[in-house]
């Protein structure tokens, strides 16, 4: 399944800096907070022998970053062009 399809926009390569950006920010209020949720539940998940992973890249055209979650044998993309755009959309499957 894919979700959010990429846009051709250009690829953020300024999030470490979003993030640092941030250090003052309650970490729960941040746009990324999710994102970090998503990733903590997956590990959970593995560790409590679910068959599931999660794969983070670039789409071969490099006009989005991608996330695919692969739950109950299905595999599910998800596509950004920032850390915030990607952990906006990941949100939903929280």
């Amino acid at each position: 399944m894919k979700l959010n399809k990429p846009t051709n926009n250009a690829l953020n390569g300024d999030n470490v800096s979003y993030v640092e950006g941030n250090a003052e920010v309650p970490f729960n209020t941040t746009s990324y907070y999710d994102l970090v949720r998503v990733l903590a539940t997956m590990l959970d998940e593995i560790a409590g022998g679910k068959d599931e992973y999660m794969i983070i890249g670039a789409t071969s055209k490099r006009d989005a970053f991608t996330v695919t979650i692969k739950e109950n044998g299905v595999p599910t993309n998800f596509y950004g062009d920032s850390l915030d755009d990607l952990a906006v959309k990941l949100s939903a499957i929280l």
